[in-house]
């Protein structure tokens, strides 16, 4: 049988149309190769230089995803776009270029799962603004027996959220140097309550949060956010990580626990004082 002149070039017709999309994925394999490069030199760069560096390697993965945002694999995908949104938060970038990225990123068929957990912490803390209603959450005490914990519930009071992870040694300084004087100043004001919530990170468990709680005999309310909701609704990317809510259920000041507990505890001495006299 003679084959017809179009069957016959079909093979040939099938490589020429996909060699485009062929040469388009090898240039963002270029370009990942040479980003990957970028990443360890600022990685075991020495103190000094690591500041310049990554403000240069933010600017290689903002040209990166401009420029391959739809042939990027998904492991690409992950390193360039979730490092592209640390680095955006570290270089205080404008909030409506981060907002873009997260729309353009959101605007591809599949986003990775991790990548999309990234970008809902980002975004969850684009939200969090002062005045802005904190996330409500219900969770289980972590103490046996306990009552259970709702933020709605303690409406009316100011509620310090602790975000923290037993193996975690930031945590156990926040928690047992700072807060553990905290609420040992206000242990008779209603006004103000401490509410620890153990994540999940590093394969964290209830058990040895509960533990790392008996051994220290902390007093105040525990929860363990088992599915990392709670900690997706404030944002939380490392702990120990630090949310005042007022009264009124608003946000106040959210941020890295160490960073942010001094701010905190001016803010409570204005608003709360010492413990009410009388008691």
């Amino acid at each position: 049988m003679t084959r017809s002149p179009l069957r016959a070039l079909a093979p040939a017709l099938v490589l020429l149309l996909a060699w485009p999309a062929a040469a388009q994925e090898s240039e963002a394999d270029k370009a990942y190769t040479a980003l990957e490069l970028k990443i360890v030199e600022a990685q075991r760069a020495p103190a000094p230089n690591k500041a310049k560096l990554y403000e240069e390697l933010f600017k290689e993965c903002s040209a990166f995803l401009d420029a391959h945002l739809q042939a990027c694999t998904t492991e690409q995908l992950n390193r360039a776009g979730g490092l592209w949104l640390l680095l955006a938060e570290r270089h205080r970038a404008p909030e409506e270029a981060v907002r873009a990225r997260l729309a353009a990123l959101r605007g591809l068929p599949r986003v990775p799962p991790e990548l999309a957990r990234i970008m809902g912490r980002v975004e969850a803390r684009l939200n969090l603004k002062p005045g802005a209603p904190a996330p409500a959450f219900s969770a289980p005490s972590l103490v046996e027996g306990g009552p259970r914990v709702s933020l709605e519930e303690l409406r009316g009071k100011a509620v310090l959220l602790v975000f923290w992870a037993s193996h975690n040694p930031a945590s156990r300084e926040l928690l047992q140097d700072r807060l553990t004087a905290l609420q040992r100043r206000y242990a008779q004001d209603p006004r103000l309550v401490i509410v620890a919530v153990g994540v999940s990170l590093g394969n964290d468990t209830a058990d040895a949060q509960r533990a790392a709680a008996g051994e220290h005999r902390w007093p105040w309310r525990m929860v363990f956010d088992a599915d990392g909701t709670i900690a997706q609704a404030y944002g939380v990317e490392l702990v120990p990580y630090l949310a005042l809510v007022d009264p009124e259920g608003r946000m106040g000041t959210v941020g890295p626990g160490l960073q942010v507990i001094d701010g905190i505890e001016q803010v409570l001495q204005q608003r709360l004082g010492g413990p009410p006299q009388g008691r």
